[in-house]
């Protein structure tokens, strides 16, 4: 299976949830973790349940106009995936970084995670080319819903206009 066809994503996808799933029975989230550990057991549970090789915090690049993703899952040539962790929602500035990273990187799959340990859910972001899908992630019952999306406008007319240019994309 091609792992950049939207199956592909899909099943990396689905492995990203098994992963959450077992970091929510470990008991993970319930413990006072910093992002790097629980991305750190995170990465863990991807490379197991994907048999896809998972590096932790590469250094890809220096610019700090650029993120590093925190968990990078690639196939030895080709990225398949790469997360970025926080302990909070991410920022409009971190989320712009995200867009850059998958246009860099060519990645199939960027994620945002926020773990949230304040809430019932983890937050996703999911960087598409065109838009910015968000899902949570429930610790109660271990399901990803759909939250919203929102299309990434890459022409704005009024670039003293701040902010990413999104806006709410009705289907």
């Amino acid at each position: 299976m091609d792992k950049y066809s939207r199956p592909g994503k899909i099943k990396i996808f689905n492995f990203l949830q098994d992963s959450l799933t077992a970091l929510e029975k470990e008991k993970s989230f319930s413990q006072s973790m910093n992002r790097l550990a629980l991305a750190h057991r995170l990465s863990f549970h991807l490379e197991n349940l994907s048999n896809i090789r998972a590096d932790l915090c590469p250094a890809l690049y220096k610019s700090k106009k650029m993120v590093n993703p925190d968990i990078f899952l690639h196939d030895g040539e080709n990225p398949l995936l790469s997360i970025v962790c926080r302990e909070n929602y991410l920022t409009e500035k971190l989320q712009e970084k995200l867009i850059i990273l998958r246009e860099k990187m060519n990645c199939p799959l960027v994620l945002g995670i926020s773990f949230l340990s304040y809430k019932p859910y983890i937050l996703i972001y999911c960087f598409e080319e065109d838009e910015i899908t968000y899902y949570h992630f429930s610790r109660m019952d271990n399901s990803i819903t759909l939250l919203k999306t929102l299309e990434i406008d890459k022409h704005i007319e009024n670039q003293d206009q701040p902010g990413l240019g999104i806006r709410k994309k009705y289907k």
